[in-house]
């Protein structure tokens, strides 16, 4: 069998997006300056289960820092 490039699942896609979305409702929640830091430790979170979920999937560090580059 012919091995391609792996992609995520639907799912795997999706789990960082609604984990920033949580942690934003969190930071609005929370926090009165809703455009301080904590914004920015949203986005390094989810970014973060992201790249956890690729790692998980198999995709490696050189694809993803290509992926970066070219979009």
């Amino acid at each position: 069998m012919k091995q391609g490039k792996k992609y995520p699942t639907l799912f795997q896609a999706l789990v960082p997006l609604v984990f920033l979305i949580f942690f934003l409702f969190l930071n609005v929640r929370f926090f009165e300056d809703t455009l301080g830091g904590a914004n920015q430790m949203a986005l390094l979170l989810a970014a973060a289960i992201g790249g956890i979920i690729a790692g998980w999937i198999g995709i490696s560090w050189k694809r993803i820092e290509k992926s970066i580059i070219y979009t």
